[in-house]
């Protein structure tokens, strides 16, 4: 070939040759692009997909938590009744303490009234008995009280405390002792029967 058409045909390569160059530029271009767009969309993956995990475990963190918190508050709601019902308790075994302490003060305050009663007739008697120690044994020239007791009948009587019967005289051969010895026998044959006792006591005052 001649160089005409080794002219025509460079002129004819040339340009296919500078167009598939600049095609090689453009695509090597558009595969960097891509591929740093690739590797960023890679990146972003890798970071969501750790965004994930990390959201999963807090996830379960949280269900975890909630499931503590759930069961404590049963354990709460478990306590707060049992507390109620040892408030309960408390309250009903106080309240009775209470009954039983105000039933011991009425007893120790009648049992105090009842001591202070016997104190005094104790000391009447003893001023009793140091009047009688002062006479010498001769009781008859000892005055008469201003005011003698009241008899009382006995079946006006409301407690039950034997009855004491007195039979004196300072005369001696009277016929005390066998009076005592005949109304003792009397009265505890009539014992089954409360009123022929009752008869028999007033018909021996």
């Amino acid at each position: 070939m001649d160089t005409r058409e080794w002219v025509s045909i460079l002129s004819v390569v040339g340009p296919i040759v500078g167009g598939l160059a600049t095609l090689g530029l453009v695509i090597g271009g558009l595969v960097r692009h891509f591929s740093r767009k690739l590797s960023k969309a890679e990146v972003r993956a890798r970071r969501a997909e750790k965004e994930r995990e990390e959201a999963a475990s807090q996830a379960k963190e949280a269900k975890l938590l909630a499931e503590r918190a759930r069961q404590e508050r049963e354990q709460a709601e478990r306590d707060r009744v049992e507390l109620l019902t040892q408030l309960d308790r408390l309250t009903s075994a106080a309240k009775k303490n209470h009954e039983v302490a105000t039933h011991n003060f009425q007893v120790c305050k009648k049992a105090k009234e009842r001591v202070e009663l016997l104190q005094k007739a104790v000391k009447q008697y003893q001023a009793q008995i140091d009047v009688v120690a002062k006479q010498d044994g001769r009781v008859w020239l000892a005055p008469h009280l201003a005011k003698p007791p009241e008899f009382m009948p006995l079946v006006k009587r409301h407690s039950r405390r034997p009855v004491i019967i007195s039979v004196f005289n300072l005369k001696g051969g009277v016929g005390k002792t066998t009076l005592t010895a005949t109304s003792a026998a009397t009265s505890r044959v009539a014992s089954r029967n409360r009123s022929s006792c009752s008869t028999l006591i007033t018909s021996v005052r």
